[in-house]
């Protein structure tokens, strides 16, 4: 039998332990590629022995260590130089065997194209609600320029809309810093701000809640603002090139005396120019000139041909006259003549809503509300869900009313009237029977918050004011009452509800000082029987001081419940000081001016 050769099978087994375990290692992206924005590197590893680690390094710069698969790493060739770059991914394993693969790429972002080429293209992105395509963009825009703002802006506007609010509010404060009345910046930060309120909704923390929402609100309605404000001031002294341009600007900043001036010598000189009287008209009824309005109409409907928007101011100013029946037939002309109009549509809403005509205003609020569904007119689309939010609430149905206010507000966050409707149904929440201690402050904390955002969007809004006064009447803090509603008939010489209001305040003023008065009597009169010379000096000046306050404060009692009357006849005509419930009854039926959309003026 012979004997197989063994020297060979020795020799084979030898090898085969000396020899390294085989590790293959291949990548997705390939050696001599061009690389630009954020780049996957996926790696596929062939190997007996168990992979323990991957590192992948940037020229010689550890970036990142995967430990299990899939081996991944997301490179920013953004933030990389551009040209020539060395990948090098060093694959280790639990015997000690390693295996590195390098790729020789090129980085290539595209940055000689120049800062405004990929501006451009953002901006085209963001059209397409492309968000991380326009991102790209930006990023390469600002490394093509640093401190770019137009860059910037696609930066914040897609992280807005993607929902990354920190970032997009770090790159639109960028622009601010350089630029403190870039419109688009302040538009983002209010945006922003009026996110960060809803979302504090989830705050269980009822006095940390109020406080964020009054934050985010005043912030957002002050930005909204000044960003209008920086637009009308962009126009320059009105001159006869300008001068629509300028009303119309005017109008949005709620600067509605400088939109006056500027329409003053087109109303007198085409008068049958009915886009120009429209917005005459309107802007006089929103700055509270309520007899020049009057006169206004009436020159209107005798010598003027009113197209829908101006029969339904008409309406308006009729009805606030005490003159239904005429109100009546130009609202039905109003139709007749533009029954699409939104104008036409939200006069009709609001002279249901004084009118107390609610399953009316309920139906018009709806109809309303689909006809702008798909709306691109921010205002219009704001107002249409501010009236439908109201009828929510009318219907009970809170959740829902909530909703469409805060729609409402995101597209029209300048709108000082939705945030007075806002904090008028909180007051009447505040109201509900049985209501705890703590649930009450809290409703009130929620109305000075939307009372606080509408001052920002407007400080010198008599309707605002009136309403801060009513506020602190229900606080019971009469002296700040008293203060705001002279606010409000300073502002408002001609509106009937500060007046109203300012009659009770200040009657409670009154009373607050026949208190002090009748204390300092008292005192003076102990510190004569000791013989306190100086003291009853000092108490005497006090007592003065008051005597003349309480004076001072009688009369403007007389002067607003004799103005009261005399501004609105129909409802207030021999009605005496109002208790605060009745008052609000009254602000939230009569006391916010009416708010349209009208047809922009033919240039």
């Amino acid at each position: 039998m012979s004997q197989r050769p063994i020297l060979p099978i020795l020799l084979l087994a030898a090898a085969a332990s000396a020899a390294p375990a085989a590790i293959t290692v291949t990548s997705n992206i390939k050696d001599g590629q061009t690389i630009s924005g954020d780049v996957n590197f996926e790696i596929t590893i062939v190997s007996k022995d168990l992979v323990t680690s991957v590192e992948f390094y940037i020229n010689n710069d550890l970036r990142h260590t995967d430990d299990g698969t899939p081996y991944e790493f997301t490179l920013d060739a953004i933030k990389e130089p551009e040209g020539e770059l060395t990948m090098k991914i060093l694959v280790q394993t639990e015997t000690g065997d390693q295996k590195t693969l390098e790729l020789k790429l090129k980085v290539d972002n595209g940055v000689d194209k120049g800062a405004d080429h990929w501006v451009e293209a953002g901006n085209q992105a963001l059209a397409e609600r492309k968000w991380d395509e326009a991102i790209k963009c930006g990023r390469i825009a600002l490394k093509a320029k640093k401190a770019y703002d137009p860059a910037r802006m696609v930066l914040a506007y897609a992280y807005f809309n993607k929902g990354v609010l920190d970032q997009a509010q770090k790159y639109a404060e960028d622009v601010l810093a350089t630029d403190p009345e870039n419109i688009q910046a302040l538009d983002v930060t209010s945006a922003i701000a009026l996110q960060q309120a809803f979302r504090a909704r989830a705050n269980t923390d009822r006095n940390t809640l109020a406080e964020a929402i009054q934050s985010a609100l005043v912030r957002a309605a002050g930005n909204r603002t000044k960003a209008n404000e920086a637009a009308l001031n962009a126009l320059g002294p009105t001159t006869d090139a300008n001068r629509i341009r300028v009303a119309e600007a005017a109008v949005r900043a709620h600067r509605y005396s400088v939109a006056i001036q500027a329409l003053e010598p087109l109303y007198r000189s085409s008068f049958d120019n009915t886009t120009v009287v429209n917005l005459y008209l309107y802007a006089q009824l929103r700055a509270g000139r309520f007899s020049d309005a009057t006169n206004t109409a009436v020159n209107y409907q005798k010598r003027g041909t009113p197209d829908g928007e101006g029969f339904a101011l008409l309406a308006i100013l009729f009805d606030m006259n005490g003159e239904p029946s005429k109100a009546d037939e130009f609202t039905k002309q109003s139709f007749v003549i533009d029954p699409g109009s939104p104008g036409v549509k939200l006069a009709s809403l609001h002279r249901a809503w004084m009118n107390n005509q609610i399953p009316g205003y309920i139906r018009q609020a709806e109809s309303l509300f689909q006809d702008q569904a798909t709306a691109t007119q921010p205002r219009a689309m704001a107002e249409a869900r501010g009236h439908r939010s109201r009828a929510n609430y009318r219907t009970g149905d809170l959740e829902g009313g909530r909703q469409n206010w805060e729609d409402a507000v995101t597209a029209a966050p300048e709108a000082y009237d939705l945030y007075i409707q806002q904090a008028v149904q909180t007051l009447n929440q505040s109201l509900t029977t049985g209501l705890e201690k703590e649930a009450i402050e809290f409703q009130r904390k929620l109305a000075r918050a939307y009372l606080e955002a509408g001052r920002a969007a407007r400080p010198d809004s008599f309707e605002v004011w009136a309403g801060i006064a009513l506020l602190e009447l229900l606080q019971g803090r009469d002296q700040q009452a008293a203060e705001a509603a002279r606010t409000a008939i300073k502002a408002g010489p001609e509106y009937a509800a500060g007046y109203y209001v300012a009659s009770i305040a200040l009657t409670r003023e009154d009373r607050r000082l026949e208190s002090a008065i009748s204390t300092l009597r008292s005192s003076k009169a102990a510190a004569e029987a000791n013989k306190l010379a100086e003291e009853v000096t000092r108490l005497d000046n006090l007592l003065k001081a008051a005597e003349e306050a309480q004076r001072t404060t009688k009369q403007e009692i007389l002067t607003a419940t004799e103005r009261f009357k005399a501004l609105d006849k129909v409802n207030l005509a021999g009605v005496g000081v109002p208790d605060p419930v009745t008052a609000l009854n009254y602000y939230s039926r009569f006391g916010r001016l009416p708010q349209l959309v009208l047809t922009p003026i033919p240039r």
